[in-house]
C-alpha cells in the first residue's frame, strides 16, 4: 500500500492505526448496545456487509485522504462484528463450554 499510493510511514501509521482503531475502539460500546438490544444476526450481516464494502473502497482510492473514510469505516464494520458475535456465543454454548468457543473465535482475530 505504501509503495502503490506512495505514502510516507506516518501516513500509514494514521491510515492503519489511528483512522481505525479510533473509530474501532468509540464504535464499539454502541454497537454493544445495539447487540443487546437488537437482532444480532442482522447486526453481524451489517458490519460485515460495511466492512466488506469499506475493504472495496479502500483498495479503489489513490491517496491517504481518500482511504481515511473507508478506513473509519472498516473499523465500523469490525466493531459490529465483537460484540454480537460474544453475545451469540453466549447464548449458544453451555457455560462449561463457552471458553473453548470463546478461545477459538478469538483465536481468528488479530
Amino acid at each position: 500500500m505504501r509503495a502503490d499510493l506512495g505514502l510516507t510511514d506516518t501516513q500509514i501509521g494514521l491510515l492503519q492505526g489511528v483512522a481505525f482503531g479510533l473509530f474501532y475502539a468509540t464504535a464499539g460500546l454502541p454497537l454493544g448496545l445495539a447487540a443487546d438490544r437488537y437482532h444480532r444476526h442482522n447486526l453481524i450481516i451489517a458490519g460485515i456487509t460495511v466492512w466488506s464494502l469499506a475493504t472495496l473502497a479502500s483498495a479503489s482510492r489513490a491517496t491517504s485522504a481518500g482511504c481515511s473514510p473507508a478506513r473509519l469505516l472498516v473499523g465500523f464494520g469490525e466493531a459490529a462484528l465483537a460484540p454480537a458475535a460474544v453475545s451469540l456465543i453466549a447464548n449458544l454454548f453451555a457455560p462449561g463450554d463457552r471458553g473453548r468457543a470463546m478461545g477459538l473465535y478469538m483465536a481468528d482475530r488479530r
